[in-house]
């Protein structure tokens, strides 16, 4: 959870920055504004372990969530998002070249697993590492899955090579913090992803982990919390085996982590109205 203070400048910040981008980033699951302020949540909750908060540039770290992803079509997304801070936050007050700097250093080392990469995040700074940890974070546990396989559908990538990426973004996290931070959630998804290999799955019918894979496969046009909905009406028609109650589980969590963030979303919406009536920006 964000303290009071940096939760007013990140809001500030993200109110500056969201006019110069377009309306998909504001809509995107996967990549756009949502992503953003998941990774900030985490880098509060990690900042608070490092005992670092207070360290923190907000402003730097709330532009580079921003714009890590932003131009996530392309291969070299993390050059690309770095061009496209430099373009847009020129125009935004308070960011000077060497802050504008800074976030394109940490859009460009937000992709480089190498011990090269981490050496060069550490050189360039606190924000460009916690940017990679958190982002890490957002591909492990049960949002996890579902943002591979989303993702991965959409972009033609075999759902077989997630278990090895996942298993060396594990590895390569920065923190010891971190680590500890998502033990829990990289187990479940390693064993999610080993149990859907060793399932005998019949296309068609909605249990197991091969089962949830398929269902979020074939609904790429729904939200999150709207597609788990769904598969929970469907799942109804299932007979009561533990592959069923699997699936259930699954997705009953899936649907409450994505309602308690649009929970959390409205909370934020109050909260910057209450800012903007002293003269605060609010996306």
């Amino acid at each position: 959870m964000l303290k009071q203070p940096v939760t007013v400048l990140v809001c500030k910040t993200l109110g500056a920055i969201l006019p110069h981008l377009d309306t998909s980033f504001r809509i995107n699951p996967h990549h756009g504004l949502r992503h953003a302020k998941d990774l900030l949540g985490r880098a509060a909750l990690l900042g608070e372990k490092l005992d670092a908060t207070d360290r923190i540039d907000w402003r730097v770290l709330t532009a580079a969530a921003c714009f890590h992803d932003a131009a996530s079509k392309w291969e070299t997304h993390g050059e690309e998002g770095a061009a496209m801070a430099r373009e847009v936050l020129s125009k935004v007050d308070g960011f000077g070249a060497e802050e504008i700097g800074r976030v394109a250093a940490a859009c460009r080392l937000h992709e480089d697993r190498s011990p090269k990469g981490a050496a060069d995040r550490k050189t360039a700074g606190l924000e460009m590492q916690i940017l990679y940890d958190v982002d890490q974070l957002e591909a492990f546990g049960i949002k996890g899955i579902y943002r591979y396989v989303a993702i991965y559908t959409e972009r033609g990538t075999s759902l077989d090579d997630i278990l090895p990426d996942v298993r060396a973004r594990y590895e390569s996290l920065t923190f010891e913090e971190t680590r500890a931070l998502a033990k829990k959630d990289f187990a479940f998804s390693e064993s999610f992803l080993i149990r859907r290999q060793q399932e005998q799955h019949a296309r068609g019918r909605l249990v197991g982990a091969g089962g949830i894979t398929d269902w979020i496969r074939e609904n790429p046009g729904l939200l999150p919390a709207e597609l788990a909905g769904h598969a929970l009406e469907a799942i109804e028609k299932e007979d009561d085996t533990p592959e069923m109650r699997y699936a259930r589980a699954f997705f009953n969590a899936l649907k409450c982590a994505y309602a308690a963030e649009g929970a959390a979303d409205g909370a934020g919406e109050e909260q910057g109205r209450h800012h903007r009536s002293r003269g605060s920006a609010h996306p």
